[in-house]
């Protein structure tokens, strides 16, 4: 069975992102923030600089990702 070439065109393709530990960080960060919450103002602090730099880091990589696609 041949397929169409309307067919084809219809078709996206599936974009997949790549493998990353961002994720990882940006909980552990949070982690840390919600523990210097119990312990101490320091942790804490450390806790919101690593989330915020993770979130960071992960928008610049999705914006990239997002910039290298073909339209």
């Amino acid at each position: 069975m041949a397929t169409s070439t309307t067919d084809t065109k219809k078709r996206e393709e599936i974009h997949l992102p790549s493998p990353s530990a961002i994720p990882l960080v940006t909980g552990i960060g949070l982690s840390i923030l919600v523990l210097g919450l119990i312990v101490n103002w320091v942790v804490t602090a450390v806790g919101g600089i690593v989330l915020v730099v993770s979130i960071l880091w992960w928008i610049a990589e999705v914006r990239r990702d997002y910039d290298g696609m073909d339209e």
